[in-house]
């Protein structure tokens, strides 16, 4: 078997390029890929994601890097886990049960 590493540079396209796969093997890496992709966005998406009810406010963004604030709030890819934990290092004003509450 042959293995794959997945990179940042990896997409959909580079997909075509990965000829000792048959284009059912193709199709089900291209599903996968996605389902992974989704699992990442910038922490300006986690934050639109955030239900309104929990009123978040980001008032001092420490837990994102300062010297570059632009790209690692709004470009970086990230999961929910880390924005969460990105969160917790920063000063926040939201409803008590922000922490408490799956969202």
């Amino acid at each position: 078997m042959r293995e794959i590493k997945i990179n940042s540079k990896l997409t959909k396209e580079s997909i075509k390029d990965l000829n000792f796969l048959s284009e059912e093997q193709k199709i089900k890496f291209e599903n996968l890929l996605n389902e992974q992709l989704d699992m990442f966005k910038t922490s300006k998406q986690w934050y639109e994601e955030v239900p309104k009810e929990f009123k978040l406010i980001i008032l001092d963004p420490d837990g994102w890097d300062r010297s570059n604030y632009e790209y690692s709030f709004n470009e970086e890819l990230i999961t929910k886990e880390e924005f969460k934990k990105r969160l917790s290092y920063s000063t926040i004003q939201c409803k008590n049960d922000f922490y408490l509450i799956k969202w």
